[in-house]
């Protein structure tokens, strides 16, 4: 069984899922104890996850074609496109109030007097 995994790449592509599945709930956790989201992108986040999605059913179309079985890594792909979209709502939720703190942070004078 290992040897089959290994040989249609799905190990390989499953250390690629779980390397980039492992920066998401990093991004997470940080937007939720700083209340900050400066240098995300709605744009990038969206197209990682359609690229998730396109992964997953991927999977799904070798599947109905009866060509292969259903790999493990299609969790992975619905796993990671899930903590994208809890990255995503973060940021849409947080955008105004980031803003806001951004904007008082840079308002605020130096003890120089600048």
């Amino acid at each position: 069984m290992l040897s089959s995994i290994v040989t249609n790449g799905e190990l390989f592509e499953t250390i690629m899922l779980l390397c980039f599945g492992l920066c998401w709930p990093v991004s997470i956790f940080k937007a939720l104890r700083t209340k900050m989201v400066h240098g995300k992108s709605v744009g990038f986040m969206c197209l990682v996850i359609v690229g998730y999605f396109s992964g997953a059913t991927s999977k799904i179309v070798k599947f109905a074609c009866g060509s292969d079985p259903l790999e493990f890594t299609i969790w992975l792909y619905f796993f990671n496109a899930t903590l994208v979209l809890v990255d995503l709502i973060l940021y849409l939720k947080l955008h105004k109030q980031s803003l806001a703190a951004a904007e008082e942070y840079i308002s605020i004078p130096t003890e120089a007097g600048d």
